[in-house]
């Protein structure tokens, strides 16, 4: 089963990682209908991709690159804030199968580049808890959902989570505000300034309209095939938090202020997942949710084969989803 191919050596994991990616990515090569950008934020409206970047392979190659290098960066954070088993590369491939289960062909590049700087915001609130004075991860962090929010509105959902994460883990300042709306602001203020040195500022109010009749939409589910995989993945996240949040209190307390930061986490980034799909925005919880399974898969003390068949089922699913959605294409 395909548990058992992450107990092999290192150097056999990132094989079957790069494998993976490139098994996934073959669809994205053979089709001609690849939904380049979207238009749902004013930033996105004013700076569409040059011709160049839409020829399709080459818009394909970099994604892919792009997105295997997020599977591994992701690994790496998670690992490296003992989240996940170090020497364990499943979350790597849980990023690249879900990313193309909700992105088979559609804002790819945008989306990969929102997942990596959400990533780095993570990463640098994670880091604060270690820093003596966490004043430039803070900003950091902030300063890069703001750039997120720039291909997606729906990122400011995650400026609370900055705050929460203050008193997780209990360096919390009263200046701390402060420096998040600065970072919230800053690039907002050079892209307005941008508007205003070409007379666009009018445009402002016609985007705040559009805000306003678009910003509430419902997830839809299209077809078995992806009821099935939803349904897998909620059973996964059940029983993942059941044996994690038991567990949480007889910590360490570095390591549960961390894992307490991830649910919530988890739990922030399914508002854009379910109520504003606009598949940009929508994956940020493949982050949390690869690091929820990554640590009950590999933290089983009795080997379960109906769990490692489910898995492999779960995973032989997302390929056919994304290969069934390439015929598709094709056919038309």
């Amino acid at each position: 089963m395909i548990l058992a191919f992450f107990k092999k050596s290192y150097f056999t994991q990132v094989s079957g990682v790069v494998f993976f990616a490139m098994l996934m990515a073959i669809p994205d090569f053979l089709q001609t209908q690849t939904e380049y950008i979207p238009q749902t934020t004013l930033f996105l409206k004013q700076f569409p991709l040059q011709g160049w970047w839409q020829i399709n392979w080459l818009y394909q190659i970099i994604n892919n690159l792009l997105l295997l290098a997020l599977a591994f960066y992701i690994k790496h954070i998670l690992s490296k804030h003992e989240l996940i088993n170090r020497r364990n590369f499943l979350s790597s491939i849980l990023v690249i199968a879900l990313f193309n289960f909700l992105h088979p062909f559609q804002f790819q590049l945008i989306s990969v580049l929102n997942v990596f700087l959400l990533s780095f915001s993570l990463h640098y609130l994670l880091q604060s808890f270690e820093d003596e004075h966490p004043d430039n991860s803070i900003f950091s962090a902030s300063l890069l959902i703001s750039f997120a929010s720039l291909f997606s509105y729906s990122n400011f959902i995650f400026f609370p989570f900055i705050w929460i994460s203050f008193f997780v883990f209990q360096n919390y300042s009263i200046r701390y505000l402060p420096i998040t709306i600065i970072g919230l602001l800053s690039p907002y203020l050079f892209f307005f300034t941008w508007l205003f040195w070409f007379n666009d500022l009018n445009i402002i109010i016609a985007e705040w309209n559009f805000i306003n009749k678009s910003f509430f939409q419902v997830l839809q589910i299209h077809g078995i095939l992806q009821i099935i995989i939803f349904s897998i993945l909620g059973f996964f996240a059940f029983i993942s938090l059941s044996k994690i949040l038991p567990e949480v209190p007889s910590k360490i307390i570095a390591i549960r202020q961390k894992t307490t930061l991830s649910l919530w986490l988890l739990v922030f980034s399914f508002y854009p997942l379910v109520f504003f799909p606009d598949l940009v925005s929508n994956n940020f919880f493949i982050i949390a949710y690869a690091g929820l399974l990554a640590y009950y898969l590999t933290t089983l003390k009795n080997k379960r084969l109906w769990i490692d068949l489910l898995f492999t089922i779960f995973v032989i699913l997302l390929i056919i989803n994304k290969y069934y959605y390439a015929s598709e294409i094709f056919l038309k």
